[in-house]
C-alpha cells in the first residue's frame, strides 16, 4: 500500500507573487476626468456660451485619458462616470451661472436640454470608454 499523501493547503505567502498592476487607481483616474472635463467647461465659459463643444469634447477626452490611464482592476468607476459627471458639471455650470437657482423650471428646462444636446457627448463618451475597457480586459493590459 502506498503511503499516504499529505493534504495540500494553500498558504498566501507561499504563492507566487503576483506582477504589480501599472496606472493609478480608480479615485485618481475619476480626478483626471473631473480635472479634464472642468477644463471643458472653463474654455465654453470663457467663449461665454453655455454647456456646449469646449465641455462635450472634453468629457470625451477625459473618459478616454481616464481609462487609459486607470488599473485594470480599478476600470468600474471609469466605466459608469461619464454621465454622472456630465449630469453633476452641467447643474454646477447652471447653478454658478444662474446665481443660486431661485426658479426649479429653470433647472428643469436646463435638465431636458442636457438630455437632448448632451446625449451624443455622453453616449460616445461611454461608448469609447466600453470599447476601451473591453479591449484592456481581453487583452489583459
Amino acid at each position: 500500500m502506498p503511503p499516504a499523501r499529505a493534504a495540500r493547503t494553500y498558504h498566501p505567502a507561499l504563492a507566487a507573487p503576483r506582477e504589480p498592476e501599472r496606472g493609478l487607481p480608480g479615485w485618481a483616474a475619476v480626478l483626471i476626468l473631473l480635472g479634464i472635463a472642468a477644463i471643458g467647461a472653463v474654455i465654453d465659459n470663457a467663449r461665454g456660451t453655455t454647456t456646449g463643444g469646449g465641455y462635450n469634447i472634453g468629457i470625451i477626452v477625459a473618459s478616454l485619458v481616464a481609462i487609459l490611464v486607470v488599473r485594470r482592476s480599478g476600470m468600474f468607476p471609469i466605466v459608469i462616470a461619464p454621465p454622472i459627471v456630465y449630469s453633476v458639471g452641467s447643474g454646477i455650470i447652471l447653478y454658478l451661472r444662474s446665481g443660486g437657482l431661485s426658479d426649479r423650471h429653470v433647472l428643469y428646462d436646463a435638465a431636458s436640454n442636457w438630455l437632448v444636446y448632451g446625449f451624443p457627448a455622453i453616449a460616445a463618451a461611454t461608448a469609447a470608454v466600453l470599447i476601451v475597457g473591453g479591449f484592456r480586459l481581453v487583452t489583459r493590459r
